[in-house]
């Protein structure tokens, strides 16, 4: 039996680099694939290259509008996530970037094997080649970039703290759609709900090394990544009071956003956790809630990621205490 993937897209705005992606999809190699697109309101071209790529494949791309009381990016995708089902893998895709033609049917094929071992919520992702808005290649990995080393282990524990997958690096299986069933108003960032809850309650695997998507970094991005080159540059970098201040926002909105899904993710799934994962939780929630800032330096610097240095662990525990 064939195996079917739905491609979810939320656009705004994107005729810029809209076609490019698009065109993008329609060159996989897998051919079973169906492009639903949920626009939020555009104002510019975006509904019209749409409208033009469906009366094309008509039987491929399905065009929506966000008609929920929630916008922008997750709200778009949460609209969208609602209203699909009935495929046997889901892949997030952003508007603005461009696959390797490869993509899809390398990452299928991968999840197919992982589920001769594993019946249950399955999550891949792949490595993403960081590129300029002409598509020039910057960085071969989003990792090598960022400088952070993501890591194949402990994902349950990193991902309370923060996110480390854009949602256009994943592909995921039915199972875990259907254990989402629906996004929690509450939650900020639709791609990191799906990974901390398949961390929870299945397994995330990464690919491999091998670039399969290009990750478009330009002023319009709605989050992107930041080159931090190294520890000392970094450093450096934030001596200067209007970077730090940039810096210091980021790290003070990933914190509540953190402790947000945190409380939710024990208010919704808490009788299904086991006793070490709600332990493992509601301690990082007090950590992420408390206003001692030395409390949250010495008990917060044992957790993994947060940027992967001391310097940057550091900063997140003391200086963005809750106010």
């Amino acid at each position: 039996m064939k195996q079917t993937i739905a491609i979810l897209l939320a656009a705004y705005n994107g005729e810029k680099y809209l076609k490019e992606q698009l065109d993008s999809i329609i060159n996989q190699t897998f051919e079973e694939w169906t492009l639903f697109v949920n626009d939020d309101g555009s104002s510019d071209r975006t509904p019209d290259i749409l409208r033009r790529y469906q009366a094309q494949y008509p039987d491929r791309i399905f065009l929506s509008e966000n008609t929920s009381a929630r916008h922008g990016a997750t709200g778009n995708f949460a609209d969208l996530f609602a209203k699909v089902s009935g495929y046997d893998y889901y892949a997030f895709c952003d508007q603005d970037d461009r696959w390797e033609p490869e993509k899809l049917a390398e990452m299928v094929h991968f999840l197919k094997e992982c589920q001769t071992t594993y019946d249950g919520p399955l999550l891949t992702y792949c490595t993403m080649r960081i590129t300029d808005q002409n598509m020039e290649p910057l960085c071969a990995s989003l990792e090598e970039y960022t400088h952070a080393a993501l890591g194949r282990r402990h994902h349950y524990l990193k991902l309370l703290l923060a996110n480390y997958v854009p949602g256009c690096a994943m592909v995921f299986n039915a199972k875990l759609k259907d254990l989402l069933s629906a996004y929690p108003e509450e939650i900020a960032l639709h791609d990191w709900w799906v990974m901390l809850l398949c961390a929870a309650f299945g397994r995330i695997v990464h690919k491999d090394d091998t670039p399969l998507s290009n990750y478009r970094q330009h002023s319009s991005n709605t989050l992107g990544v930041t080159n931090t080159r190294s520890t000392l540059f970094r450093i450096l970098d934030n001596l200067r009071p209007s970077v730090f201040q940039k810096h210091l926002a980021s790290l003070t909105n990933c914190r509540r956003q953190a402790a947000t899904q945190v409380q939710t993710l024990l208010c919704l799934y808490g009788s299904r956790l086991s006793a070490e994962q709600k332990e493992q939780a509601q301690k990082i929630l007090d950590l992420l809630t408390s206003r001692n800032p030395l409390k949250s330096v010495i008990c917060g610097l044992k957790y993994p990621y947060l940027g992967n240095t001391f310097y940057e662990r550091f900063t997140f525990w003391w200086f963005t205490i809750p106010r």
